[in-house]
């Protein structure tokens, strides 16, 4: 195969959401390039699209690396999120359309079928799939566009989550309110329901990030 800039860059961007790329992990010019038989020019382009997205960080001493989300940067993301995603769910209430009502009830009987405990994976996609949704329905292009940014950099939070069935079970109940409150028109409610739903789960991200790396350091609790 024959790989161009772009190919490099969505190739790369899945390796990195999907985690075959781990966080942290140095990314070398001369290395990806290689790897993909391109010369070095359009992996720089990549690579720099990739910081761009907030998904590669260029340290000047060190070179490209894989973002390593910390406790601060789950915080920023979340934040930023509720208060754009607050906005696009009261638009996208405003906006909706019959077909568009169709369409959030398919998605609704989907969210009511899945079994969360067994695969909290298929949750988070069912989530992914409502948030993009709203986004589209909003019908406001600037907010699209910082929800597009904001969507690329929570790809790497969702990492956390889409592993523990209990964040996701809260989850699910949250999408199923929000998605009642876009049904019946209430913007205020559809709102608020989707800022308590991301605060919410910005808090029990964070309680699982530093039990799982508690545990890592060898501090976990000793209580039975």
């Amino acid at each position: 195969m024959v790989y161009q800039k772009q190919d490099v860059y969505h190739d790369l961007r899945r390796r990195i959401i999907e985690e075959e790329l781990s966080p942290g992990a140095p990314l070398v010019e001369r290395d990806v390039s290689a790897t993909y038989k391109i010369s070095r020019t359009p992996v720089r382009e990549a690579l720099r699209q990739l910081v761009a997205d907030g998904l590669v960080v260029l340290d000047r001493g060190r070179g490209y690396s894989v973002r390593r989300m910390t406790v601060e940067d789950l915080i920023e993301v979340f934040v930023a999120r509720e208060a754009v995603e607050g906005t696009i769910a009261s638009l996208a209430t405003a906006h909706m359309d019959a077909p568009q009502g169709e369409e959030l009830l398919r998605l609704r009987e989907q969210f009511r079928d899945v079994d969360v405990k067994q695969d909290p994976g298929a949750a988070v996609n069912l989530g992914r799939q409502l948030h993009d949704f709203l986004a589209t329905t909003a019908k406001n292009g600037i907010l699209f566009d910082f929800y597009q940014i904001l969507r690329d950099v929570a790809m790497l939070t969702r990492n956390v989550s889409k592993r523990s069935a209990d964040v996701e079970v809260v989850s699910r109940e949250d999408h199923l309110k929000i998605i009642e409150a876009v049904l019946c028109g209430r913007r205020d409610d559809a709102e608020r329901h989707m800022r308590l739903h991301l605060r919410g789960t910005c808090e029990r991200m964070v309680a699982e990030y530093l039990r799982r790396h508690t545990a890592t350091l060898g501090f976990a609790s000793s209580d039975p």
